[in-house]
């Protein structure tokens, strides 16, 4: 499902709640509401393909993709490492797009 205005709220507490386990982001707990709102109401004027999981009617996470792998970069500057190309794994609007999964390694 598309991220809309009304997940404003939701998606921030999903994003606060991985953010406390200080495990998978680079903050510890999420922005400001008004922050969120904004950054949400830029990926719906700027049509990102930004989308949330919804499970029994509850926002329960979300993802963002991107077109170019440059955030990639961004990612592994924080431990992240890419364990795979996924080839046109996810279609949107017609098109066909790559997907990177990534995992953060404690060794």
């Amino acid at each position: 499902m598309r991220l809309a205005r009304v997940h404003a709220r939701a998606f921030r507490r999903a994003v606060g709640a991985v953010a406390r386990e200080e495990r998978y982001l680079a903050i510890v707990r999420p922005f400001p509401l008004p922050q969120v709102k904004t950054f949400v109401a830029e990926c719906v004027r700027k049509k990102r393909p930004t989308f949330v999981a919804v499970a029994e009617e509850r926002l329960v996470g979300g993802c963002d993709v991107a077109e170019k792998p440059r955030p990639l970069l961004a990612h592994e500057k924080f431990g992240f490492v890419v364990e795979r190309l996924c080839r046109r794994h996810m279609r949107l609007r017609g098109r066909y797009y790559d997907s990177y999964p990534m995992a953060l390694l404690f060794d």
